[in-house]
């Protein structure tokens, strides 16, 4: 009869022990906040408004930070614009006019007693329907190359006139 060995279920070894040091460490170490920018919604869609909110690194509302926002940045085609200035509760309202990466940066000013500081952030944005140029693009791609591809094997499995059937 086979003797069956009773299996270790969750087995951790010793770095259990560690676990709660380490997590200590980490927040005893982790930065005491950093500015930020957050949106309304996690992913916005071109066309659609979103609210852009500005903090600070106390978490308190960016009073007057001015707001840019860069359309594909580091391309050639990249596109810088505008935004406004932050409101009395750090929000700006949005309407991305383009799909694809952006940048969002704000310049928030100096509080009384502290520094000026710069935030950026890269996001998404989505596109408002179904992109019709790019599926237009890729059915070309795959005509071009599948085309291509049977024009090969035809060539490639031409039998020359003249040849004999065994060669």
């Amino acid at each position: 009869m086979p003797r069956i060995l009773p299996q270790r279920i969750g087995h951790l070894g010793a770095g259990w022990l560690f676990a709660p040091a380490t997590l200590l460490l980490t927040v005893a170490l982790a930065a005491p906040g950093t500015a930020g920018i957050t949106l309304s919604r996690d992913y916005p869609t071109e066309g659609e408004a979103v609210e852009i909110i500005v903090t600070r690194a106390d978490d308190t509302p960016a009073v007057g930070a001015p707001v840019t926002v860069t359309y594909r940045p580091g391309s050639t085609v990249s596109a810088e614009d505008s935004l406004g200035v932050t409101g009395a509760d750090g929000r700006l309202a949005w309407m991305p006019e383009n799909a694809g990466l952006v940048t969002l940066a704000a310049e928030i000013p100096a509080a009384p007693g502290g520094e000026a500081e710069s935030v950026t952030t890269n996001l998404s944005v989505k596109f408002h329907g179904i992109p019709t140029r790019g599926i237009l693009v890729l059915l070309a791609a795959g005509f071009i190359f599948y085309g291509g591809v049977i024009q090969g094997f035809r060539r490639m499995t031409r039998i020359p006139a003249g040849l004999p059937p065994d060669t």
